[in-house]
């Protein structure tokens, strides 16, 4: 393939998903679900005009300049494009959302209550019945909430926000969990 056709590619590339773009945040601001060969036939239109006004353009301004010749074959640049109208239209109206729902502040409060009581990652797992891993990462997440609910009270609110004494350079401070060897070293004085 030379380096021309690899050109004139990108250069549809680039022009069907600008269109294809276009069309179908049009119709969605609109609350209308458009389909994908809707979109395509809406696309064919667009370029359709596009070409008839620029030959338009040409035949009026004379011979002074040449018109546009587009040398690909549509059909076989069509299928790269309804992919991508396919691709456009799930993104479009059915989004995917990642991850897991946020957990409740409700929960993730009772955590971080119970964190501050002492208790470990494996005593507020087995309370809640839920697996030792998945716990650290909730009470990380809950850390990181409240972390993050502070920093907007301060923002919004600097007038009312006061220092708080659990915080260290920012940070939040949870009290250390000690292990049983820990604390059996530290009743002996070692």
């Amino acid at each position: 393939m030379g380096q021309t056709a690899k050109d004139l590619r990108n250069q549809w590339r680039n022009r069907y998903t600008q269109l294809l773009d276009m069309i179908f945040k049009e119709f969605d601001s609109e609350g209308i679900i458009i389909e994908p060969d809707e979109a395509m036939q809406e696309m064919d239109n667009l370029l359709d005009k596009l070409l008839f006004h620029d030959s338009q353009q040409a035949n009026t301004e004379g011979a002074t300049r040449p018109p546009v010749l587009f040398r690909f074959s549509s059909a076989a640049y069509q299928r790269d494009a309804h992919h991508y109208a396919v691709d456009r239209y799930y993104k479009t109206y059915f989004p995917r959302r990642r991850g897991a729902e946020p957990l409740p502040d409700t929960y993730l409060n009772e955590i971080l209550e119970l964190r501050r009581k002492g208790l470990n990652y494996v005593a507020i797992a087995q309370k809640w019945g839920v697996p030792r891993d998945r716990m650290r990462k909730q009470v990380e997440a809950a850390e990181k909430r409240l972390r993050e609910l502070g920093e907007e009270l301060k923002r919004r609110f600097p007038q009312f926000v006061a220092a708080d004494p659990r915080m260290t350079n920012g940070e939040y401070v949870v009290p250390g969990i000690q292990s049983m060897d820990q604390k059996k070293s530290k009743k002996a004085g070692k």
